[in-house]
């Protein structure tokens, strides 16, 4: 679901729920209700706003372009000739990367992530694994990432993908 709805609906409840904090505070025989009160909202709208923004930047996407996304579904990924990819699970429960104009399927086992951000088919299965976790090599020694153990920060950025 968008991040963006998730702290609308949350906002909603609060202001409806925050009246009856507040009248409950003020039957309470409290010494300065006024501070205490205000001390009450400040900590509790600090506390909305630091969830929602670190919800939201929980639940964006990037791609190699820095473009925003609201789901890891939406991501484009690009090769060197322009095309664009979204990651897609067939009926079979595989993994493809397709085409967004439909023409092109590749398996996602053998998609990879070149230096520079751009997706390489390695059809011929050229690739071999490195000493480093997360890399591998052609034959040239060009740098090589599982597309699937990647992603992008927002400055279309490669990063790491958490597999914890």
């Amino acid at each position: 679901m968008n991040p963006y709805i998730i702290v609308a609906i949350m906002i909603v409840i609060d202001i409806v729920s925050l009246p009856f904090i507040v009248r409950s505070m003020l039957k309470k025989d409290i010494r300065k209700k006024g501070i205490v009160i205000t001390a009450f909202l400040a900590v509790f709208i600090a506390v909305e706003i630091a969830f929602s923004v670190f919800y939201i930047n929980s639940n964006q996407f990037y791609d190699r372009e820095g473009n925003i996304y609201t789901s890891q579904e939406e991501v484009l990924y690009y090769d060197r000739e322009g095309n664009e990819y979204t990651l897609n699970q067939t009926k079979v429960d595989r993994w493809h990367f397709i085409s967004t104009d439909g023409r092109r399927m590749h398996t996602a086992e053998r998609v990879y992530v070149d230096e520079e951000g751009y997706i390489f088919f390695d059809a011929k299965n050229e690739l071999i694994k490195t000493e480093l976790e997360y890399a591998y090599t052609d034959g040239e020694g060009n740098k090589y990432f599982r597309a699937d153990e990647i992603k992008w920060d927002h400055k279309g950025e490669l990063t790491v993908r958490d597999k914890g």
